[in-house]
């Protein structure tokens, strides 16, 4: 099974492409790794209701956002539905300036430890 989130309203234009580009690159894994065989040869796509995004480029913040909710509900799975306390249309400025702030640190602690090991080489 494979679980996927779309933000975007009314659905991502190209997921249709996307799951033929995966199925083939699934065939030709499995062609070159007999052990990768698996009992299906179909691969069934569940989508994930999760808030809806107010522009086009905001996705990727709302799927961290979302995926940030599952896990400090202490989800052992990601839920079909939403959750909890967690439901809601669309997210506000604020959450998604708190995963933006996530992501900037994050990327500069990589980038400070990244520099730092180069360093000592």
């Amino acid at each position: 099974m494979i679980y996927y989130m779309d933000s975007l309203p009314g659905g991502h234009p190209n997921i249709d492409v996307v799951r033929k580009k995966f199925m083939n690159a699934m065939c030709i894994c499995r062609s070159l790794n007999p052990k990768l065989k698996s009992k299906s040869s179909i691969i069934p796509w569940k989508k994930i209701k999760c808030p809806i995004q107010t522009n086009g480029i905001d996705c990727g913040y709302f799927v961290m956002r979302f995926m940030k909710e599952i896990i400090l509900a202490n989800q052992d799975m990601i839920p079909e539905n939403y959750f909890g306390d967690y439901k809601c249309k669309t997210y506000s400025k604020d959450k998604l300036v708190e995963v933006e702030e996530d992501w900037a640190t994050f990327m500069v602690e990589y980038l400070r430890d990244y520099i730092a090991q180069r360093l000592t080489l």
